[in-house]
């Protein structure tokens, strides 16, 4: 089997070097704070959904089954606030 050498000179492989890496991360992160400036969150009267996520406790009957069922133990374990129609 014959391998097949790679043209790693340094001008090749200087976008890889860590601190290119950073110098171009702090770059993007410049022009994301310039650009995007609205504040977070969004003002409530901005939000498509008032929803409000309340945690439910988990109850099992005496046969160790989810009181409830399967919905209710999914419902109590997952916040579907996203979820909206």
């Amino acid at each position: 089997m014959e391998r097949n050498k790679l043209d790693l000179s340094a001008d090749k492989i200087a976008g890889l070097d860590l601190e290119a890496l950073v110098k171009k991360a702090a770059e993007l992160n410049r022009k994301n704070l310039d650009t995007h400036t609205t504040p977070f969150p969004k003002n409530p009267s901005r939000l498509e959904s008032h929803y409000r996520f309340e945690p439910r406790s988990i109850a099992f009957t005496s046969e160790g089954e989810v009181e409830g069922g399967l919905s209710w133990l999914v419902g109590s374990l997952f916040d579907f606030s996203w979820a909206h129609g």
